[in-house]
């Protein structure tokens, strides 16, 4: 996302337990799994991750930004309405101390290891 892309789609949203059915065989992951009994169903990580990029609005553009670790992935958002959508990944297996600065304020906080975050920061709207 911090490239250029500007779509995403994961074709298998639900599968069953083993990770098909489909016309090759070579079973997979998705967002969703039937259970083993087929009564119920289990939402993979693979859901989670989506479902953070999901709440970063059609039409907002990619921020530029800096980031000072390896093992943390990152991507910045503003939305038409100016408001700012910061999904943090920590692929390591520490914890990380996070500073995000907007506008002067500083924000600090800390990311479990192998955790992903998502910070929406609302730009105030004039006041009547």
């Amino acid at each position: 996302m911090r490239h250029g892309l500007n779509a995403f789609l994961d074709w298998n949203i639900l599968l069953d337990f083993h990770g098909g059915p489909n016309h090759k065989n070579n079973f997979c992951k998705s967002p969703i799994l039937l259970n083993e009994s087929e009564t119920d169903y289990i939402k993979t990580p693979i859901y989670y991750y989506l479902k953070h990029l999901a709440l970063i609005p059609i039409h907002s553009r990619v921020i530029e930004h800096s980031i000072y670790d390896e093992n943390l992935s990152t991507i910045v958002c503003e939305s038409k309405e100016q408001d700012l959508y910061f999904v943090l990944l920590n692929r390591s297996n520490q914890v990380k101390e996070i500073c995000i600065l907007i506008d002067g304020q500083l924000l600090q906080f800390f990311l479990a290891p192998h955790s992903i975050v998502t910070y929406i920061s609302k730009k105030e709207k004039p006041r009547q």
